[in-house]
């Protein structure tokens, strides 16, 4: 690949020439960004935020208070809670007037319209510490901004208002509650030492022990029964619904672990319908499923899955019956169990009483001493240090501006890489110098590229009266001859030039034009370099030697026969079948086109047609004839053009390379990848043929690095003494 340093000037080539790309990349991304932002396009929220400070006591007995009542959980944690609970939202909606003030508690909870007016303003209410600290923001988020401040403002009031009630109504009631419990508790306790020995005193208790120990054994035994045999019943009831879902469900099963008692017959059944699936499995391998033998341990498997299932139902109701029997056997063991006078249990529970009326006691005796410390503290723990403001901007703003533009930003990366991946992948020559590098030799012209369409506009408007598609399309394609002052013309001049020159350095006077594939507009490129020879006066004959698919005789519109194939096979000589200007003139083209007071040159013109269509061109290309064909016109002409087949797609064109001087290559801009032509010439230069150098057609300034500073359109300009008259026609 030929290397060549690349500017601003070519990156900005590529931009353009993948502009399509670049467009509907950006397009793309910055119509979805934009779509994206609408529909995401969220309603206008706003956020209010009223901030408390949480004291703690810093003495001591405060201290032990809250480590005794409070800490379990996190403090703050709680806090935040307790400012969404439905208790301070009701207050804070009865402040705001969204609730009548009268209203209890009850009646507003009972209430589903009143209950739900409080339960939305609970979704919109949000707590949170700030940091490490003892302040906690409460933020309220709402469509109106004058219910976020409201809302956070009345939460705040109300939670310092119910914070300090509970404070200091706390340790009078506690105390009050305490004192009560604590006298109960030593009664009770009292009371309980007092039945223990009592009851120690009337009663013998070591006659029944053997037998309440005996019983309350076996009891646990048949519980434990019951359990497994119950743990076994469900088990199966899974499996059995398992297999149901999934009948491959069998193979996987672990009696073992899923159940207490073993079954060697559906271990057994396993065993085999697993040996029988790797049969299968195996058979699988070696034979289609319709075999016998796979039929056969299919059934097989079938019939054993069957058995499998049945049996599994057979053990679940011998199950449910051992339960049955179990359970009626611990019934009557429990029966008899409470039917002993067992002294000892009675006193056992005497005795737990006495411990845990203890305990309580000893609790609330040290209850009662901190209580006496803390209802002589009134303490206010909540603080308001930020009121809530009336919000002005929402907290959700909409994005459809920045994400349209980041969409579009996007897309213009993403395109101008798309595009520069599109022209890495690019297999076509770009540049002159890497056409001339690879091929290793010389670009003569380059035509540039112009819609054949707007050629037949411009040449309407010069003709007065009307005339045929197929005479417009002829003298479309003749640019050189209806349009010399076109640039077309003027490319066509500069390729005459080259050629000329390098057909008299090197003393040739045959060369042919051809190309790699069809439609590379090698005979347009022949005709109008013929017809260009002809008006600086040069003896020119135009041959058209593509036997397969001929094409000017039409461009001329002149019969295609008699022509070369007939002077070859030796049916009509040379001078019979060369065309001259009179004959043109005869043609189906109009006549008053063809006057030579206007562009001189078209009377050294003579064309050579093809001729009747035979079935082996090649040979008739490489028979001794064409050789005496050409050293005769060589006599004749200062200049000889064949227009020949393409180069891959025919042998013609390679033949008669090696017959002519020189060989002009044609390519088409973007047409064919760069092996092709690199194979083409080389392909000529196997029978030793001589290749002047490549014409490149179809050029567009933004395709080419080498015309990235031209504007190619269909521009006329004429010039007639001092006068100029200018007209464009669809300038690029």
């Amino acid at each position: 690949m030929a290397s060549y340093e690349l500017n601003l000037r070519d990156y900005w080539r590529i931009i353009k020439k993948k502009r399509i790309i670049v467009i509907v990349t950006v397009v793309m991304l910055g119509s979805f960004s934009f779509f994206f932002a609408m529909m995401n396009k969220p309603t206008p929220m706003y956020q209010s935020v009223a901030s408390l400070k949480i004291e703690k006591s810093t003495d001591l007995t405060g201290m032990y208070m809250q480590s005794f009542n409070w800490y379990a959980g996190d403090e703050m944690a709680t806090r935040g809670e307790e400012i969404k609970s439905i208790p301070i939202v009701m207050k804070a909606a009865q402040i705001m007037g969204l609730l009548d003030s009268t209203l209890t508690d009850k009646e507003i909870t009972s209430n589903p319209e009143y209950y739900d007016v409080v339960d939305k303003l609970k979704k919109r209410i949000k707590t949170e510490q700030e940091g490490l600290t003892n302040i906690i923001h409460i933020k309220v988020t709402d469509y109106d901004p004058q219910r976020t401040s409201d809302l956070a403002n009345a939460l705040a009031s109300v939670y310092i208002e119910e914070s300090f009630q509970i404070k200091n109504s706390k340790a009078i009631n506690a105390m009050k509650a305490i004192t009560n419990q604590l006298a109960q508790a030593e009664r009770n306790y009292q009371n309980t030492e007092r039945k223990i020995r009592a009851y120690k005193n009337q009663n013998n208790l070591l006659l029944l022990e053997g037998t309440a120990s005996r019983l309350s054994a076996d009891i646990t035994v048949a519980q434990q029964e019951l359990d497994e045999l119950r743990s076994d019943i469900n088990q199966i009831d899974n499996i059995l619904f398992e297999i149901d879902q999934n009948p491959d469900y069998i193979y996987f099963i672990s009696f073992d672990l899923l159940l207490n008692r073993s079954n060697t017959v559906l271990t057994a059944l396993q065993s085999q319908l697993n040996q029988l699936s790797v049969n299968e499995r195996q058979y699988l391998q070696h034979y289609t499923e319709n075999h016998p033998t796979v039929t056969e341990v299919h059934r097989q498997i079938e019939s054993k899955q069957r058995r499998f299932i049945e049996e599994l139902k057979t053990y679940r109701e011998t199950l449910v019956q051992t339960e049955n029997n179990i359970y009626e056997r611990w019934k009557r063991m429990s029966g008899d169990y409470r039917s002993i006078p067992l002294l000892d249990f009675t006193l056992q529970n005497i005795e737990r009483e006495m411990e845990i009326n203890k305990n309580l006691y000893q609790t609330l005796e040290a209850r009662h001493q901190e209580a006496l410390i803390k209802q002589s503290e009134l303490v206010n723990e909540v603080f308001l240090i930020k009121p809530a403001f009336l919000p002005t901007r929402p907290v959700n703003p909409t994005m459809i501006g920045p994400t349209t533009a980041i969409g579009t930003v996007i897309g213009i990366i993403l395109g101008v890489i798309l595009a520069f991946v599109a022209e890495t992948l690019d297999t076509t020559f770009s540049t002159i110098d890497d056409i001339e590098k690879t091929l290793d030799t010389t670009v003569l012209g380059i035509v540039p590229y112009v819609d054949i369409e707007e050629i037949k506009e411009q040449l309407l408007e010069k003709i007065d009266s009307p005339i045929s598609d197929e005479i417009l399309e002829m003298q479309a394609r003749l640019v050189s001859h209806y349009n010399p002052k076109s640039t077309m013309a003027e490319a066509f001049r500069a390729l005459r030039t080259n050629i000329h020159f390098a057909l008299m350095d090197k003393g040739y006077k045959c060369m042919m034009v051809t190309s790699s594939v069809a439609s590379e507009g090698k005979t347009t490129i022949a005709v109008n370099l013929a017809v260009s020879m002809a008006q600086i006066g040069l003896n020119t004959i135009l041959i058209e030697a593509d036997l397969r698919k001929p094409r000017i005789s039409k461009l001329f519109g002149i019969e295609r026969e008699p022509g070369l194939t007939d002077v070859v096979l030796r049916r009509d000589d040379l001078d019979s079948v060369i065309r001259t200007m009179s004959d043109l003139m005869m043609g189906t083209m109009a006549t008053d086109t063809f006057r030579t007071d206007n562009i001189p040159g078209i009377e050294y013109l003579n064309i050579l047609t093809a001729g009747k269509h035979e079935r082996n061109p090649s040979e008739i290309i490489a028979s001794k004839v064409m050789d005496k064909v050409i050293s005769d016109l060589k006599e004749r002409y200062d200049l000889i053009i064949f227009d020949t087949a393409p180069v891959i797609q025919a042998t013609d064109s390679t033949v008669l390379a090696s017959k002519v001087d020189t060989t002009l290559l044609t390519y088409y801009q973007g047409k064919i990848s760069r092996g092709t032509l690199r194979r083409s010439k080389n392909q000529l230069e196997m029978l030793k043929a001589d290749v002047m150098g490549v014409c490149i057609n179809g050029m567009k300034a933004d395709v080419s690095a080498d015309y990235a500073d031209y504007r190619y359109g269909y521009e006329y300009q004429y010039s007639y003494g001092d006068k100029k008259e200018v007209v464009q026609k669809n300038k690029t």
